[in-house]
């Protein structure tokens, strides 16, 4: 079971929006990390048959992406923009989708039941869309995506938009959904990674910044990240300096969480690095 994406090119107009993307991504959960503008929606489209590319190879559990029904048949697609008619019901969404994808009615019955346990839904199966929370709305688009018992979910920034609780709870149902296959979880939020993801890609403006763990990740910022301790009124400066993580205020100083490229010349700590340290480390790298 494995997504292979070899050189892997998509341009609208001049404009190249992916470019030369190499990836293997295998069982379990895999993050695809960017800012908003990286090239991840249409990477995500691509795979799920939305889109189609101008260069390059990519085969999804040993099917080639040109195998347009076959390779819909094993994907589950929950888009970034998400919705059902308002009026209807949990339920009769799930049963309508049922019908399109010819699946009977005695097995509809079956697979909507235990769809709707999987994501915690089955107390809201005659709640109306309208009706339903960030979060749940989430977990239809997720229930919707397991009609056809994909072998991969594709996931598209699935957590905006939702309260900490929420994001709590969907982040359990992926990494539950991810123990018998290939989940992809595209996201700008470093925190969607860290607590799901063992294994990740960074996309930049339509490149391959870093593919790997998340321990490889975190490793490409040792000794690269420092605290720094300064009065407020020279807080500035340091924001001027360095690229400044985070900032906690204690009296009348300022303790600073910076990533550097160089070793600042400020007295400062050297800090164990987080994957969002990696990152930041990885995109600033890009720069010089």
């Amino acid at each position: 079971m494995e997504i292979v994406i070899d050189k892997l090119t998509k341009k609208y107009g001049k404009k190249t929006v992916l470019d030369n993307v190499s990836l293997n991504i295998t069982k379990g959960m895999y993050g695809l990390l960017g800012k908003n503008g990286a090239g991840k929606t249409t990477l995500m489209r691509i795979l799920a048959t939305l889109l189609e590319k101008d260069a390059g190879e990519i085969t999804i559990c040993d099917i080639s992406i040109e195998k347009t029904k076959e390779i819909r048949n094993i994907i589950g697609y929950l888009p970034q923009e998400f919705s059902f008619y308002p009026n209807q019901t949990v339920y009769d969404a799930l049963d309508y989708l049922g019908i399109l994808s010819g699946i009977s009615t005695k097995e509809r019955k079956v697979k909507i039941k235990k769809i709707l346990e999987q994501v915690n839904l089955t107390k809201e199966r005659n709640t109306t869309f309208k009706h339903l929370s960030g979060g749940m709305k989430r977990r239809l688009g997720i229930a919707q995506a397991l009609l056809n018992d994909p072998k991969v979910l594709i996931v598209d920034e699935p957590t905006v938009g939702l309260d900490p609780e929420e994001r709590i709870r969907f982040h359990n149902l992926l990494t539950e959904l991810a123990n018998s296959r290939i989940v992809l979880l595209s996201t700008h939020i470093v925190s969607d990674i860290e607590t799901t993801c063992n294994n990740l890609a960074i996309l930049h403006e339509g490149k391959v910044l870093f593919s790997g763990n998340a321990k490889k990740l975190k490793e490409k910022a040792q000794n690269k990240v420092f605290i720094i301790e300064v009065e407020k009124e020279k807080i500035n400066k340091i924001k001027e300096k360095y690229k400044v993580i985070n900032m906690i205020q204690e009296d009348n100083k300022i303790k600073c969480r910076i990533v550097s490229l160089i070793t600042p010349k400020e007295k400062h700590t050297v800090v164990t690095p987080t994957i969002e340290d990696g990152y930041i480390y990885i995109l600033e790298s890009e720069k010089k």
